[in-house]
């Protein structure tokens, strides 16, 4: 039988090329960087540091991904997050303040004035779509606009902002509601609340019964975790599961055609030259693109130029969709320090930075805090972000200069004093994809290039959610269709 052909070797294409295993169909990945994984990269350095040079942490409450990782050899690998990790702090005025943990917290907190926290308690009295045009019907609200018609200015500036920049690199007036926080926007259209949806779901949830200790609760959380050569073990135990019949790297495809010029005929995906000079072609049952959208759009493209003929007219409202996805550039700093030079405790997951504070920071992760079991060292490591979709232009800072810039801005929140022992500058200039306003409409269309290419699949972190959880979801979906 012929393989279904994944192209592309991260994430959302090996959690495909998984469950088409476990499916008992035969795959074959190819990939066109020389390793599996995608932006997920770890690195261990001489001393036995680990560093992640992309993605810090996978998060799932997901049972099948969690036991997927111990099929693959993961058993004893894996790390879950400190308690002490679940500190978040925000940086408010100059300085980093903790994010309030709970009702109480949030009443006290220096991060929302007296009149931020009275307009968050009016919450659930202020009707849907009020005091705002973005929420008239068939509108497709913006993040922020959804915060503060809803939360209010406050709550939208000092605590949405810094999340939407944590999670997406993002800009939270451009990304759109619908397509971030889906849940929100159903809360308030079921309940006419958010406070007041989450308290009747958590209530619900609990079956009435309101304590925290309930286990069963407790099991639906989100698990943070990672393993002890860094996150990249993840996708290096899943190709080594699948075996290296399955998995090629450094293979880079060319270009993809229906077989005989009927998509119901399989496939045929055609590779870059080898060392020979030769093309070569692998005939496919049916092909998943799990590349990134700019990738995928070339793709489908091609399939006119091989074709000597125009695509479908659906097709080409998919590649106009897939080249409007924008991504945010993002670069990493990380800066390996003596515990004894920066005066800061380190006691929590790290601290983001809303745009209002005028920061060169993202924001800055603590991994020894959050995975204290992983590098056992007198040294601690901060992992410092920078650019996003606000700011692209700070991540093509050069080297030295960007480093200097993240040391004054550590020197000022964390109280980092000196040189580090070591600074290693990584740069992602499409790290990840934005969810801008008209995202939904845009993936609707690649849906239909689905409906009228029987036999293509096209997936990625551009659809269904930018998490490592999202991408590996959204390749098993694809896998069942072909089951």
């Amino acid at each position: 039988m012929e393989p279904i052909v994944v192209v592309g070797g991260g994430i959302a294409g090996l959690g495909a090329a998984w469950t088409l295993r476990k499916q008992g169909l035969p795959v074959l990945v190819l990939e066109a960087w020389d390793q599996v994984g995608g932006v997920v990269r770890s690195r261990r350095l001489d001393d036995g540091t680990v560093l992640d040079l992309g993605p810090q942490t996978l998060s799932t409450r997901d049972p099948e991904l969690l036991a997927t990782l111990e099929e693959v050899g993961l058993r004893g690998r894996r790390l879950e997050a400190s308690h002490e990790g679940a500190r978040r702090y925000v940086v408010h005025d100059g300085a980093p303040v903790a994010l309030p943990s709970g009702p109480v917290g949030l009443l006290r907190t220096p991060l929302l004035s007296a009149q931020g926290k009275l307009r968050l308690l009016s919450e659930p009295f202020r009707g849907s779509g009020s005091g705002n045009e973005e929420a008239r019907e068939g509108s497709d609200e913006s993040v922020a606009a959804f915060a503060r018609r809803r939360l209010g200015p406050e709550v939208a500036a000092r605590l949405v902002d810094p999340f939407v920049s944590g999670v997406y690199a993002g800009d939270p007036e451009a990304l759109s509601v619908a397509a971030v926080l889906p849940e929100l926007q159903m809360m308030e259209r079921e309940h006419g609340s958010l406070l007041r949806g989450g308290l009747e779901r958590l209530w619900a949830r609990r079956g009435g019964n309101a304590s925290d200790d309930d286990a069963e609760d407790a099991a639906r959380r989100s698990r943070i975790c990672s393993f002890d050569e860094g996150l990249q073990a993840w996708p290096i135990a899943v190709a080594r599961a699948l075996g290296p019949d399955t998995v090629r790297t450094g293979t880079r495809v060319e270009g993809i055609t229906p077989r005989s010029g009927s998509s119901g005929q399989g496939w045929r995906v055609h590779l870059s030259g080898s060392s020979s000079g030769a093309n070569e072609t692998v005939d496919a049952r049916a092909v998943v693109l799990a590349v990134p959208a700019a990738v995928t759009a070339s793709l489908l493209e091609g399939l006119g130029e091989r074709a000597s003929s125009p695509p479908h007219p659906l097709v080409e409202e998919g590649i106009h969709a897939l080249t409007r996805i924008p991504y945010a550039p993002v670069t990493l700093v990380h800066l390996i320090w003596r515990r004894d030079r920066i005066a800061h405790s380190l006691d929590g997951f790290g601290l983001l930075a809303p745009s209002r504070e005028g920061r060169t920071l993202l924001g800055s992760l603590w991994p020894d805090t959050i995975f204290p079991d992983r590098n056992r060292t007198d040294r601690v490591v901060t992992v410092n972000f920078v650019g996003g979709a606000r700011t692209p232009d700070r991540a093509l800072v050069p080297d030295e200069p960007l480093v200097a810039e993240v040391l004054r801005e550590l020197e000022d929140l964390l109280g980092a004093r000196g040189e580090p022992e070591l600074a290693l500058v990584t740069r992602w200039p499409r790290a990840i994809p934005q969810y801008t306003r008209g995202h939904l409409d845009r993936i609707a269309a690649v849906a239909r290039v689905e409906e009228a290419l029987p036999g293509l699949r096209l997936i990625g972190n551009w659809r269904g959610g930018v998490s490592l959880g999202a991408a590996w979801e959204g390749g098993r979906k694809a896998a069942r269709g072909f089951g």
